[in-house]
């Protein structure tokens, strides 16, 4: 049997945020298919006009998931049974729009979207531009982890060290998303001021990950 010996590390990073994410969600119901295709269009047009208005171009705002569906009425019929009625089709639209880090931009782009007569749900986060390389040197401390920590017990031990058998990854995605939780009031919505500036300072973002790394054993 190899002797080998296994030792997982951990890469961690925190960092400031450079880029403001606002996620946009359009939903409504009509009892056709057809009407609420037309619907849904009309909607996202009325959404797209509204940042338009303000300097983003419509091909900023990306759609991440759209879904149009049957829908349903619970109820119960005379005997209590349990039933469900047909009442027509929704559609949920999902987008986002992202752009750097500017409190005056993200005030306006907050009245557009309130003033906009879709109504659209939306949030705000924060997130990092440049995530491959985030991702690389989270790998890289991960690794470096792990090699200090197999050292550490081999000195233990009294072995050595020998060459890198595999190293282990899931390669899931890492979310670079800052924890800063911006809630909004409807007064704010209420100001007739068209340039009013968020004064916020978002927290960093920090994120983990692990690298297992196996090791020949001398």
């Amino acid at each position: 049997m190899d002797r080998i010996i296994k030792v997982t590390g951990n890469g961690r990073i925190s960092v400031k945020p450079d880029l403001t994410r606002v996620e946009m969600i359009l939903s409504d119901s009509r009892p056709t298919y057809d009407a609420v295709v037309k619907l849904s269009t009309a909607m996202t047009e009325l959404l797209r006009i509204s940042l338009s208005k303000i300097g983003f171009d419509k091909k900023d705002i990306r759609t991440e998931f759209f879904d149009i569906s049957p829908y349903y009425e619970d109820y119960m019929d005379d005997k209590d049974e349990h039933k469900q009625r047909f009442l027509g089709h929704k559609y949920t639209h999902g987008m986002r729009l992202e752009f750097p880090n500017d409190s005056k931009l993200l005030g306006q782009c907050i009245k557009a979207i309130a003033s906009c007569p879709a109504k659209p749900e939306f949030k705000v986060s924060y997130t990092i531009k440049d995530t491959e390389s985030l991702k690389n040197l989270i790998i890289g401390k991960a690794v470096a982890d792990a090699r200090k920590k197999a050292e550490v017990l081999s000195q233990a031990a009294g072995i050595s060290l020998g060459s890198i058998q595999t190293m282990e990854y899931n390669w899931d995605d890492i979310q670079f998303i800052s924890n800063t939780d911006i809630a909004l009031s409807d007064e704010l919505y209420d100001n007739e001021s068209s340039n009013f500036k968020l004064n916020i300072e978002p927290e960093d973002v920090e994120a983990t990950d692990t690298v297992t790394v196996i090791w020949s054993i001398l």
